[in-house]
Parts: structure tokens; C-alpha cells; sequence
């Protein structure tokens, strides 16, 4: 029975796109809308359906909307839909997803982390500002939301621990949550690689403007304001939530801390 359901439930979205797919086509255009707007327009809305409807796995879907482009006359062969897809653009974002998947991977960050802790325990704003530097740096490599969840699922556990009846404690959480967003926003606009939106907008514009802006270029601009960014938002959580950490709130980060990663000391 439930073989059946999913294969009439399939049927029934395949029937959808398809249906999606003709009516998309008969609609009249626009007097200014090329056809290979609408055929790219109707190819959109064709795979979403396909993958609302889950007829068949993603991976399927986007080859079927690939050909799809030429068979609705968007492009004029099956070799120049493919092009459009594979570009270095495509390559940069996988090196990216690669070096990402390599630094979750590591000890790099409960290391760095360990580092800043013990030569900063006793400072709350320091710590902040250590932690949302750490998220920063690591959210150049590897994207906004994977860095985001990287140091929550890292930091999450030591603030549990800390007492929570001190008022102190939850200050400190609160900022130190509301930090590592702040600062992996500001680390992902430094360089390219920080963000897959960094590395589309650049194919976008080189293909809409003919303008082409380098690694180093991006770089020049990106970093200035993402430090910026980081300190502003580091110096407005210190301002209008004034963090403070006491000497047992020290010792939980680095009990935890030393239990996850063993460093030596400098």
C-alpha cells in the first residue's frame, strides 16, 4: 500500500510539471520577453515542481531541467546548456566546499580557541572578542551558516555548564551567541571563498559587465570591511550588554576546552 501511494504521488507530480511545463509555454509573452527568457522561466518553475513534488531525486531533476533547456529552445544545443553549468565558476565553488569540509574536520578551531582562553580568561570582552575573530577567520574559508553552527555546536556545551542562577553567566551567553552570527557575517565578505553568494555575484557581474574583479582585489576592499564590521558589532555588544565573566566561569571554558583538544602551551 504505501509503494503504491508514493508511486501515485510521483505520477501525480510528474503530471504537474508537464502540465506546468505546457502551460508555461502557451502563455502569451510580453511584448519585450524574448522566448529564451520564458523557456528559462518555464524550466525553473518545471524543476521546482519536480523537486516540490519529489518525482524523482534532485540530482535526476537538474539533469532532466538541463535538457529541458534545450528542448524548450533556450539554447541551441545540448552541449551549450551543459557549458552553462559547468564553468569555473563550478570549480571554484567546489575547492571552496573542499577547503570548508577540510577545517570542520580539523582540530584548527578548538585549537585556537584553546589559545585565546588561556591567555584570556579573566577578560569577558576579551574572550567575546576572541571568539567572534575565530568565527570571522574561519568563516573566510567555509560559509556563513556552516561557521555559525560550527562554534555553537563548539561553545553551546561550556555555557550549559556555566552557573546558571549568575547573572554574570547568561549576560555572557547571550553575547557570546549573538556574537558568532555577527562575526561570521563580517568573516564571509573578507575574501571570495567566504561565501558561495560571494562567488556567483563575481561570475554575475564578469558575465552581465564584462567586469572582472581578482581574488587580491576583492581582498582589498572585503577586508578592511569585514574588520570593521567585526569590531562594531564587538564594541556594541560590549556597550549596550556589558559582559562579564568571573574566575569559576574561566575555569569551565578551560576544563572543557582542555578536554576536547590537548595543545601545549606556549
Amino acid at each position: 500500500g504505501g509503494v503504491m501511494k508514493d508511486f501515485v504521488k510521483r505520477c501525480c507530480g510528474l503530471l504537474l510539471a508537464l502540465a506546468v511545463v505546457g502551460g508555461g509555454m502557451s502563455f502569451p509573452l510580453p511584448n519585450d520577453m524574448p522566448e529564451a527568457a520564458r523557456a528559462c522561466l518555464v524550466d525553473l518553475l518545471f524543476l521546482i515542481t519536480l523537486w516540490a513534488g519529489k518525482v524523482v531525486p534532485k540530482p535526476v531533476a537538474a539533469v532532466l531541467a538541463t535538457m529541458m533547456l534545450y528542448w524548450l529552445g533556450a539554447v541551441d544545443s545540448f552541449s551549450t546548456a551543459l557549458e552553462m553549468y559547468v564553468s569555473d565558476i563550478f570549480f571554484f565553488l567546489l575547492a571552496a566546499f573542499a577547503i570548508a569540509a577540510a577545517v570542520r574536520k580539523s582540530p584548527l578551531p578548538h585549537r585556537l580557541l584553546v589559545w585565546f582562553i588561556r591567555h584570556g580568561r579573566n577578560s569577558a570582552k576579551f574572550l567575546l572578542l576572541a571568539f567572534m575573530v575565530i568565527t570571522a577567520l574561519i568563516s573566510t574559508v567555509i560559509s556563513d551558516l556552516a561557521a555559525c553552527a560550527l562554534f555553537a555546536s563548539i561553545l553551546s556545551p561550556m555555557l550549559k555548564r556555566m552557573p546558571k542562577d549568575c547573572k554574570e553567566a547568561r549576560v555572557f551567553a547571550k553575547c557570546v551567541m549573538m556574537g558568532i552570527p555577527m562575526a561570521a557575517l563580517a568573516g564571509g565578505i573578507m575574501i571570495p571563498i567566504g561565501s558561495p553568494s560571494n562567488i556567483t555575484l563575481l561570475g554575475l557581474l564578469r558575465d552581465s559587465t564584462q567586469v572582472d574583479v581578482s581574488f587580491l582585489g576583492w581582498m582589498v576592499v572585503g577586508v578592511p570591511w569585514g574588520a570593521l564590521c567585526l569590531v562594531m558589532s564587538w564594541g556594541a555588544l560590549c556597550v549596550f550588554c556589558k559582559p562579564h565573566i568571573t574566575g569559576d566561569m574561566a575555569k569551565v571554558f578551560c576544563m572543557d576546552m582542555g578536554r576536547n583538544v590537548k595543545i601545549t602551551a606556549p
